[in-house]
């Protein structure tokens, strides 16, 4: 009888493999030569054994709230310029939080340009970062206004 080829993968518990799955510091080549498999064999075991996905990308430090981010996204700023706001290195990044968010995804517009004042490169109804800190610098302002109001 001979040898499995896939043996050194079903010793692989979760008890050993999760402790170095979570630690990011720890590479999964390293993992990978620790338990005498290949990184691509660590990836597809810890996915099967339910363990969250790692990435490649160390996690993203936020420099906009959510709230912000979402009032962003509603009112239609422009993603390249919500991406250089967010510290963001590509304006994709943008889109990819939002649907991590669950925020509804924009739509094309036929047509739209800045020149007919439709939205930029095919997205309709995108604002510039200026005209949404005018809009926020407003609802500030009525919302001031109605607590003055309402402590009066």
């Amino acid at each position: 009888m001979t040898k499995r080829k896939y043996a050194p993968l079903r010793k692989i518990t979760r008890e050993l493999l999760e402790p170095l799955w979570v630690n990011r510091k720890i590479p999964v080549s390293k993992i990978a030569a620790h338990l005498g498999v290949s990184a691509n064999s660590v990836h597809k075991r810890a996915l099967a054994l339910g363990l969250e996905p790692r990435g490649n990308a160390k996690p993203h430090k936020k420099m906009v709230d959510d709230e912000t981010f979402s009032r962003m996204w509603a009112a239609g700023v422009n993603v390249y310029e919500m991406s250089d706001f967010c510290g963001y290195a590509k304006a994709s990044s943008v889109s990819k939080r939002a649907a991590m968010m669950g925020l509804p995804p924009r739509k094309r517009l036929r047509g739209a340009s800045p020149r007919n004042g439709l939205g930029a490169k095919g997205w309709g109804g995108t604002i510039t970062m200026e005209e949404f800190q005018q809009a926020e610098l407003g609802r500030r302002m009525a919302e001031a206004a109605r607590s003055a109001r309402a402590s009066a």
